[in-house]
């Protein structure tokens, strides 16, 4: 008789590489360009668990870039999101956020920082928690603020 082999550790990833380049489309563009020392994936799940992470994003309608790095992300692409840990940067022409977690919601196109959270712009910096702006930082609402720099109230739309 034949001894019943053992279930497998669903836990463990369908595959692990290192030194990995992805491209994501939707049709002709590219969604993102991700980068990582590490990724496993699990395939079933659509997830992708990445260490050492540098993502970059280009809007389709403006063609303006955004860059995000992190010690480790895990792309959801089943609900069309990606969670970023450890000394997180998002840059973009108009601003970087500087937190140890964020959240990138793609499907309403919104960045989260829950905690605390840094933000630089056009020279100023603001301080706070629970920072909400999209991959452009072309707006920002955030929770107990505190800011360097020079305030001119004309400028202060964002």
């Amino acid at each position: 008789m034949t001894p019943p082999t053992q279930r497998s550790d669903i836990t463990s990833p369908d595959e692990t590489s290192k030194e990995v380049s992805i491209l994501e489309y939707t049709g002709d563009h590219i969604e993102y360009e991700l980068y990582a020392s590490k990724v496993d994936r699990w395939y079933e799940k659509r997830l992708l668990k990445a260490i050492d992470v540098r993502i970059k994003s280009v809007d389709p309608k403006t063609m303006m870039p955004t860059y995000l790095s992190a010690d480790s992300t895990i792309v959801d692409d089943t609900r069309n999101m990606i969670f970023a840990y450890g000394k997180v940067v998002l840059s973009s022409p108009s601003g970087k956020v500087y937190g140890d977690s964020m959240v990138w919601d793609r499907n309403t196109d919104e960045i989260l920082v829950p905690g605390k959270v840094t933000l630089e712009k056009d020279g100023n910096i603001l301080r706070g928690e629970s920072l909400r702006t999209n991959p452009a930082v072309d707006f920002a609402y955030m929770d107990v603020v505190s800011a360097d720099g020079k305030f001119d109230e004309a400028d202060f739309n964002w």
